[in-house]
């Protein structure tokens, strides 16, 4: 009865819960016991076929929308026709302007005669005045049928190409002023839309992206069906702002992946390094597997980003992968490689005017002196990255600033100034609805409460595991454990401390990233220090060589200290 009931269910919702087409479905299975209803779902699955499953007698859906079709003007049925090549779910007016190359005036009032014709819905503007236009799904069926008959091949091509460029022209112009990853936006040779930023100045980018993001994944998924490899780029890179703000990491992974593949069979360099860049920041920090080693992988993918960009002459695109691979070089210790590969990023980024660039490398060279202790300089780097990213007007990249910024001066001991930074980035990213920087403040501002002895430091850092461990944040999490074990280390409950500790610094072994490891490792000896000292000594041995390796002899020898210290309480115990 289950079964029969889901089938069920399945032959409404491919009837489009049209009522004329759900009596004929009845009508065909009363007609013919012998017929399950699962049988049917077959039938009327393949959408090529569904129309002539849809046939009874007198009654067939076909016939009743070709009535319907048959009274419309030329122009009117032409458009009626080529909007059913469209895979998208729903459109605006300009689409309908760009499908019949005319004004925007003539595509609407086409559209209009379509919805007195009931062959198209309208649905609640997203916007005032921001009318949106849906097929039926049965009724779209029968348009693709009669754009089959009627229109050459080239034409249906031409017609989709002109859509798709519509909403290419708009996406850029929503991209440029959406908080995000600053980087260098990458232009290609598709035909668009010429849009003047002027006349859509009324409308918020983010709320436009909130409208159009599925018609949007689907254009990028019809283009890629039909080999437009520059539309489908350049309709995925517009794409990854908004993904990234909205933390839609598995859709942009799916999308840029997908886009890529299309790129490396068409040969287009310029589109696989803009597609392989955004599936390096969600594979680096949103990646749901536990990767071996994510910072190698970086360092590998980010080199082979830099070589295809400078193959096709992309110094902006260099510049973006450099500031990759100097992450990925500060994380394996390779700080004079980083500071080399930073330096290189913000001069091409100067040169070429690219601001939101110089903003990144200019932050990747406060990291790596941050790393070596050199806070003051990092300090100095990340106020000329502050000044960059609010004359750009990206308050993702402000906040990210800002982020760094209050996470230096806690370090030096400046709290009172580092809680007025954090503050501020917190602010900005709950106003972008930008929830991994949030996450990324909520676990500095727990770091911040833990030095002061805050009690409240818990249930930030317990606040950012959680928003972490949904949105896959691989980083975030394996810092939240470690600031977690560090709290009920500093409570004195070092055995509940154990448990957060071992999972980040399994974590941090796959991440890569060699001073966290050793960070996480040493609180992970001290906890386990009046428990089990083998443990203890393993952990800060491990730590100490670490240590060594990055070159930080003052920490190697501080946690020596640690290790003669359980050596000492072990004789003492021993001669006890």
């Amino acid at each position: 009865m289950a079964k029969e009931a889901g089938d069920a269910a399945v032959i409404v919702r491919l009837c489009g819960r049209l009522p004329l087409a759900v009596r004929i479905a009845g009508a065909r299975l009363a007609a013919r016991p012998q017929w399950s209803l699962d049988h049917l779902v077959r039938v009327l699955t393949d959408e090529r076929q569904r129309l002539n499953g849809l046939v009874t007698g007198d009654l067939g859906v076909r016939a009743s929308i070709a009535s319907s079709y048959r009274a419309l003007g030329g122009e009117v049925a032409r458009l009626f026709r080529l909007l059913g090549t469209l895979d998208v779910p729903d459109f605006a007016g300009w689409v309908a302007a760009a499908v019949l190359d005319s004004s925007l005036d003539d595509g609407v009032a086409a559209l209009e005669a379509l919805v007195d014709a009931h062959l198209l819905a309208v649905t609640p503007a997203t916007a005032p005045g921001q009318y949106r236009y849906r097929f039926h799904d049965l009724v779209r069926l029968y348009a693709r049928e009669r754009a089959e008959a009627e229109e050459l091949p080239e034409e249906r091509i031409t017609s989709v190409s002109r859509a798709l460029g519509a909403w290419l022209g708009m996406a850029e112009v929503m991209s440029d002023q959406t908080p995000g990853p600053c980087y260098a936006p990458i232009r290609g040779a598709a035909a668009r839309l010429r849009v003047d930023p002027a006349d859509v100045s009324d409308v918020d980018p983010v709320a436009w992206f909130d409208a159009e993001c599925a018609a949007l994944m689907r254009a990028v998924s019809q283009a890629c069906a039909l080999g437009l490899d520059e539309l489908a780029y350049e309709l995925a890179g517009c794409l990854e702002r908004y993904f990234d703000l909205r933390g839609m990491y598995a859709e942009w992974s799916e999308t840029n992946s997908r886009v890529l593949r299309l790129c490396e069979d068409t040969g287009n360099l310029r589109g696989q390094a803009t597609m392989l860049r955004g599936l390096i920041e969600v594979r680096t920090w949103n990646n749901p597997e536990q990767d071996a080693d994510a910072m190698a992988a970086l360092l590998a993918d980010a080199t082979r980003l830099r070589d295809t960009f400078a193959a096709v002459g992309e110094e902006r695109g260099v510049a973006d992968a450099l500031v990759l691979c100097s992450w990925a070089h500060t994380a394996k210790g390779g700080y004079d490689q980083a500071r080399a590969a930073g330096t290189e990023s913000l001069r091409l980024a100067t040169s070429t005017g690219h601001l939101g660039g110089q903003a990144r490398a200019l932050v990747a060279l406060a990291l790596a002196a941050a790393e070596t202790g050199q806070i003051a300089e990092a300090v100095g780097k990340l106020d000329q990255a502050l000044v960059a990213s609010r004359e750009l007007g990206n308050p993702r990249h402000e906040a990210t600033v800002l982020q760094f910024l209050g996470i230096a001066h806690c370090q030096i001991g400046n709290t009172d100034v580092s809680q007025r930074l954090l503050d501020a980035a917190l602010a900005i990213s709950r106003g972008c609805g930008d929830r991994y920087a949030e996450v990324l403040t909520m676990l500095a501002l727990a770091r911040l409460d833990l030095r002061r002895g805050d009690p409240s430091a818990r249930a930030a850092a317990e606040a950012a595991l959680a928003w972490g461990r949904h949105y896959n944040m691989r980083h975030h999490v394996a810092d939240a454990l470690s600031i977690l074990g560090e709290i009920s280390v500093a409570e004195g409950r070092p055995a509940s401390a154990v448990p957060y500790l071992v999972e980040s610094v399994a974590m941090w072994r796959k991440r890569g990233w060699l001073s966290f490891l050793a960070s996480a490792l040493v609180s992970l000896g001290l906890a386990f220090a009046s428990s089990d000292q083998q443990a203890a000594r393993a952990a800060l041995t491990e730590a100490r060589e670490i240590y060594t390796q990055l070159g930080d002899h003052p920490t190697a020898l501080a946690v020596t200290r640690h290790v003669t210290g359980l050596r000492r309480a072990r004789r003492t115990g021993t001669d006890g």
